[in-house]
């Protein structure tokens, strides 16, 4: 499949000098670099689903906008499993975008951030319809475009949704009609090849850590079901498969770990999404194996972009300097199209999504357009 990528956008990345490579690029992510101050925020919270008991469950959003400039679109960001509104990739592409006049909204999915006390499920890479309530509040609550950029585990759950909405699978809801651009970073939008790839010997590391965080993290409603008791007072799980099969699935209506990673994947629903979408990613990425990426369904998505960088880790891309503006200036230009000059296609917002990707589909398969803080001394805030 290299030539397949190779139709695809390469993009210069310098690595920073001693961080070198995908391991500590990715160890390193969100240990190196400035977290700059956003300003006011205020912070909505959002049911995200009521039970049969009438108890709750939660996501919140974190706004902010430029004091200079009057926002010309929203931009909802969406973190990965580890994460949270504060980690410092979700920071910097906010305050990025306030640069650009762009309105932000930080999410905390439920489970995690301020909601966290409040929670009765747990994240899973299948929850879509979650982004939707968030889309559908920014919709009623403020006017313009909006935007969607998700990061890791997030960019699968925007994907997953998008997907589906445009394969007719899922109710598309009046506030979808407001979403213009898609933007994925390091998505794991192949979920059984990514838990192989985790298997492997040399990448036991970051099983333990995010079996680690996923224990520790648990909403208190969580800890006290017997799938979670059983799960933290036997046999400790060893790869994160072992803790989806025995925690995240049967806590999230899977029958197993084989059924989620089946259900949960983008993969299959790419081709159906129908609104213009960048994935950026690395092919150095120790977590999300770039295999993911060399799939003919990325191809048949007629709005679908990639570009990739030989280096930068999994959501790390650390610069000389310590710098970390490369991946928010990446996100700034897939939502702006400012760096966007290769289209195989002019998109004419006279015609509906539907004739824009037939369009795209008939100039061929080229691309088209084109955290809490944990005592742990290395905070992954990725997948």
């Amino acid at each position: 499949m290299e030539n397949f990528v190779a139709n695809f956008s390469e993009l210069a990345f310098q690595q920073h000098r001693w961080i070198r490579g995908g391991d500590l690029q990715t160890l390193f992510a969100d240990r190196v670099g400035d977290v700059p101050s956003l300003g006011e925020t205020s912070a909505h919270r959002i049911c995200v689903e009521t039970y049969a008991d009438g108890s709750q469950d939660w996501a919140a959003l974190h706004e902010n906008a430029s004091s200079t400039l009057s926002p010309v679109a929203n931009v909802l960001l969406v973190h990965g499993i580890a994460g949270c509104h504060a980690a410092g990739y979700m920071v910097r592409t906010a305050d990025a975008l306030a640069r650009h006049g762009f309105r932000t909204f930080r999410m905390d999915a439920r489970g995690f951030g301020i909601v966290h006390a409040d929670s009765r499920g747990v994240p899973h890479a299948g929850r879509g319809e979650d982004l939707l309530k968030m889309i559908q509040w920014i919709a009623q609550h403020r006017p313009g475009p909006i935007h969607v950029v998700g990061f890791s585990l997030g960019g699968n759950q925007l994907l997953h949704l998008a997907g589906r909405i445009g394969a007719k699978d899922l109710k598309s809801e009046a506030a979808w009609e407001r979403v213009e651009r898609l933007v994925a970073v390091a998505p794991p939008i192949d979920l059984e090849l990514c838990s192989r790839n985790l298997n492997r010997k040399r990448n036991l590391f970051y099983n333990h850590y995010f079996i680690r965080q996923l224990f520790r993290r648990a909403p208190a409603q969580v800890t006290r079901s017997k799938i979670f008791r059983d799960a933290k007072n036997g046999p400790t799980p060893r790869t994160l498969r072992e803790f989806d099969d025995r925690v995240t699935a049967p806590l999230s209506g899977y029958r197993d770990a084989d059924h989620y990673y089946q259900d949960a994947s983008a993969r299959p629903w790419l081709s159906s999404i129908d609104r213009p979408i960048r994935l950026i990613v690395s092919r150095d990425d120790p977590i999300v194996p770039f295999r993911c990426f060399e799939r003919a369904e990325i191809a048949q998505c007629g709005l679908a972009s990639l570009v990739w960088s030989r280096r930068g880790g999994h959501v790390g891309w650390i610069g000389p300097g310590r710098n970390r503006d490369w991946l928010s200036q990446q996100i700034v230009a897939a939502i702006t199209d400012a760096e966007n000059k290769s289209l195989t296609y002019a998109e004419n917002k006279s015609l509906t999504y539907a004739e824009n990707n037939a369009l795209a589909n008939a100039a061929g398969s080229n691309c088209s357009m084109s955290s809490i803080d944990s005592p742990t001394p290395i905070n992954l805030t990725g997948i």
